[in-house]
């Protein structure tokens, strides 16, 4: 789906209902107002997605996905390249969020998924790397467990910065050389 419009839902809205999104490409959308969901905008209603991709989305809130009263699952999804003016590439407002086995790659938001439900949302086994913004924020408590925290310069943190994350990863990858033809080899170093 790829439309750059300026209503709320770059490319789909769901209102009052449920929808399951299986293998779909969300590709450079964009939407200016305050509504947000650069990709995706639900209200009221209960959103599914699995095994998808975003890329290059932008809106105010909501770069990628922007859920609202209803609740919100990403399973399996890669977010790449978008972009929220404001707010986060999801955002999940009164609403539960389930965000498992995802990948979060150069995104640029204030943070990169945010919750405001009870205390039944997971974020777990995703992986966060060379984003900015905070990987995650939520309102409520919230299970934050085995995710992979990382990026590539030398002056990474310690921490992911997540209040109640016990159980995380934090690499810094290292190649050298760091450039090389198809035959070659490298050394690749963790911190």
């Amino acid at each position: 789906f790829a439309n750059g419009n300026d209503n709320g839902g770059g490319a789909i809205f769901v209102e009052r209902g449920f929808m399951e999104i299986i293998d779909c490409t969300f590709t450079n959308n964009t939407v200016l107002n305050k509504t947000g969901g650069g990709a995706i905008l639900s209200s009221l209603s209960d959103v599914k997605v699995i095994n998808s991709t975003f890329t290059n989305n932008k809106a105010i809130m909501g770069g990628a996905i922007a859920c609202m009263i209803g609740n919100m699952t990403a399973e399996g999804c890669i977010f790449t390249n978008n972009t929220a003016e404001d707010d986060y590439i999801i955002y999940i407002l009164e609403s539960n969020g389930q965000i498992t086995t995802s990948v979060f790659t150069n995104n640029r938001a204030n943070g990169i998924v945010y919750i405001d439900g009870d205390t039944g949302s997971t974020i777990n086994n995703n992986i966060f790397l060379n984003n900015i913004g905070t990987p995650v924020d939520f309102y409520y408590e919230s299970n934050t467990d085995y995710n992979w925290f990382g990026h590539n310069e030398t002056n990474y943190k310690d921490s992911p910065g997540i209040d109640q994350c016990s159980k995380w990863l934090f690499l810094n990858a290292t190649a050298t050389p760091d450039t090389m033809n198809m035959s070659d080899t490298s050394n690749v170093t963790f911190t």
